[in-house]
């Protein structure tokens, strides 16, 4: 049991971030990346303190910040030693992107029913899990 289920479950404090690598891709400031975050009003101060590691990342701040960079919010984080999850997620083609990320921003009952239908449909591609 136990483990990381979930971004909320992991500290995220101590995990390096892309945000400012990110921002500067896009050619935003933190003025300007402040002003196109949805939501709460998140100022540049608070932006350069998430970037340099001076305050804790939320999975609330990912949230709005990957809306505002356009992309998925594990993206934000660096390859922790020994695992890719930012690397695995850039290399899916377009459509497994949005399935990836629409499935997870569903809630778990909604996530569960699509799976179920998935399996249904598509056994041969949809195995349940070995118990």
């Amino acid at each position: 049991m136990g483990g990381i289920k979930s971004v909320r479950d992991a500290d995220l404090a101590h995990l390096p971030n892309r945000i400012r690598e990110l921002r500067l891709q896009n050619g935003y400031s933190l003025e300007d990346l402040a002003k196109r975050i949805p939501g709460q009003s998140t100022t540049f101060q608070t932006l350069q303190k998430l970037e340099t590691g001076q305050i804790r990342l939320t999975d609330g701040h990912m949230a709005r910040i990957a809306v505002a960079l356009t992309v998925h919010p594990i993206e934000l984080l660096r390859d922790a030693p020994g695992a890719t999850p930012a690397a695995a997620v850039a290399t899916l083609e377009p459509e497994e992107r949005a399935l990836v990320t629409g499935v997870r921003a569903m809630p778990g009952a909604e996530r569960r029913k699509v799976l179920a239908t998935l399996r249904a449909a598509w056994p041969e591609y949809f195995h349940a899990p070995a118990a």
